[in-house]
């Protein structure tokens, strides 16, 4: 080779360097885009569900009791507009009045999304467009979140970069990050902590394990369950440090430290926790169930085929695992397949602090919920409640992803195999997200759907519904599929008066209000119910 040829090819590196990078730029820019699109398309269109309704009441001066948020309605009627509109009024107490007056109430639930909703709530309105808006802008941090989480469990910009597509595109991401709740930020928190947690182990300096221990603290009050993702932290790095002599016990020490730091500074919320014991335990009877192992399994198998493919197959029936038909198991098992494979790549070809922190984000989870579940009969194992598994989920498919696409150049069945893999994951993951982003109702709304099937049986003509129910959130989130003429009054014992020019009067309330209806001198005609709840439509007439 001549001195010019040498110098033509050194000259090369450089600008096949830029075109690297550029083409990496240009996908995180796509990428970016249309994760975005899918998150902010549609806010106000989808109906809410108990828990948004839920967030709307608890950033307001409103009480959950109708009695002592709407005592007008209690004697005369009230239409859903008025009703609804009361609601989205901008809340006028201060943050400090609401923790003491409203969160400290719900120490299950920790106050900093709670919060941040209340202050855009001030600022723009109580709608469901602002809070959830909120939830997706927050989303919108798991991408740089996810970036610097790949670039410090894989070491490479093109890992961070399919980190980014895959999140973009994980139809969970884009379900939490519509909903007016603190998964989003529970999601964030996630990401960020276990990229601060590797950038400590590999740096070990201080304030890297300072940013580390306000990442726990930030999770921890967004969500109790944040504690998988801390128990997760300190088996991966537990069992990394068991295999790898090059971690000093000065890294054990500062991860003692920041845990300990981030205790510290929860200790003001646990200790609420644990003084109102009592009290969140009746908040979590709604959600009581039967342990059964293999109703577990599939409702975890289920979730986890979520973290690629969603074409909206129902959480409460078998998680939509349908033995009948081979059309709707194959794709199931093909998607299962995929993330059971990726997972064989991280153990044999990983190094071990990706292994041990991967694997302990997925199985903590699980084992734990699974034994809550076995010891409390309460339903844990939901796919909201185990965001640090598909987390390690997407991060095993994204190392499965960077070695299929290592293989593109090749001239064997293997690399069209590959491309075959990576392009049907893409495919479904987007067409799932096209179909979320085009429903009015997902099976992460819990029963909206079929409170749809009561809006459509009550006439629109200015019609009036009496209801028992005790709870504000419980109505509003069928207020909200209703005619905005549509009367409500609160009615617990039916006292009320039908007023002139009612042609359709409906009664909302469960099986056992029919005596105290019936005591009245009507008669009632039952139109619809929620199996899995005590709220049913009636329709009124005399008798």
């Amino acid at each position: 080779m001549t001195r010019l040829d040498r110098f033509d090819s050194n000259a090369a590196q450089p600008r096949k360097s830029q075109v690297y990078s550029r083409v990496i730029v240009l996908l995180i820019v796509v990428f970016v885009l249309v994760g975005g699109f899918f998150r902010f398309n549609g806010l106000g269109r989808k109906f809410p569900w108990m828990d948004e309704c839920l967030t709307q009441v608890r950033v307001t001066e409103y009480d959950n009791l109708p009695a002592a948020s709407f005592p007008d309605a209690i004697t005369t009627p009230i239409s859903v507009d008025r009703l609804i509109s009361r609601i989205e009024e901008k809340p006028q107490q201060s943050l400090a009045q609401l923790i003491d007056v409203k969160l400290s109430r719900i120490p299950e639930h920790p106050p900093l999304y709670y919060l941040l909703a209340a202050k855009a709530a001030s600022l723009f309105g109580n709608n469901f467009v602002v809070l959830r808006g909120l939830a997706s802008c927050i989303s919108l941090l798991a991408f740089p979140a996810m970036y610097w989480l790949c670039l410090e469990l894989f070491g490479s910009p093109l890992f961070g970069t399919i980190g980014i597509g895959v999140a973009s595109l994980c139809p969970i991401y884009v379900l939490y990050a519509q909903e007016a709740r603190e998964y989003s930020l529970w999601i964030v928190a996630g990401m960020f902590s276990s990229a601060a947690l590797l950038r400590s182990l590999r740096t070990n300096r201080r304030t890297d394990w300072l940013v580390y221990s306000l990442t726990l603290v930030l999770g921890l009050y967004t969500h109790l369950f944040f504690v998988f993702n801390i128990l997760a932290h300190v088996t991966g790095s537990g069992l990394t440090f068991l295999k790898e002599k090059a971690y000093s016990k000065s890294r054990g020490s500062n991860f003692i430290a920041a845990v300990a730091l981030n205790c510290l500074a929860f200790a003001p919320w646990g200790l609420l926790f644990f003084r109102e014991s009592a009290r969140v335990g009746s908040h979590a009877k709604w959600f009581s169930g039967t342990f059964d192992v293999l109703t577990i399994a599939k409702r975890i198998m289920g979730s986890f085929v979520r973290t690629i493919y969603d074409f909206g197959f129902s959480e409460q029936s078998n998680v939509g695992l349908n033995f009948t038909t081979v059309l709707n198991i194959l794709p199931l098992l093909l998607t299962l397949t995929v993330i059971g494979i990726s997972f064989v790549f991280v153990l044999k070809t990983s190094n071990k602090l990706a292994r041990y922190h991967i694997l302990a984000l997925v199985i903590i989870p699980i084992i734990l919920t699974m034994l809550g579940e076995s010891l409390t009969g309460k339903v844990l194992t939901q796919t909201r409640y185990l965001m640090p598994t598909w987390l390690g989920v997407q991060l095993a498919l994204i190392y499965f992803i960077r070695q299929l696409i290592a293989r593109f150049e090749q001239k064997s069945l293997l690399a069209l195999l590959s491309k075959v893999v990576v392009t049907s994951i893409v495919a479904a993951s987007f067409v799932s997200c096209v179909l979320i982003a085009n429903a009015d109702y997902w099976w992460s709304k819990g029963n909206a759907q079929g409170l749809s099937v009561m809006a459509e049986q009550i006439e629109d003509d200015g019609a009036l519904i009496f209801t028992n129910i005790r709870h504000v959130p419980s109505l509003l989130r069928l207020a909200h599929q209703l005619d905005p003429q549509t009367k409500l009054q609160f009615s617990p014992d039916f006292s009320g008066t039908i007023p002139d020019g009612i042609e359709h009067t409906y009664f909302v309330g469960g099986v056992e209000s029919a005596p105290i209806v019936e005591a009245a001198g009507t008669n009632l005609k039952q139109l619809s119910s929620l199996p899995s709840e005590v709220f049913t439509l009636y329709e009124v007439g005399p008798l």
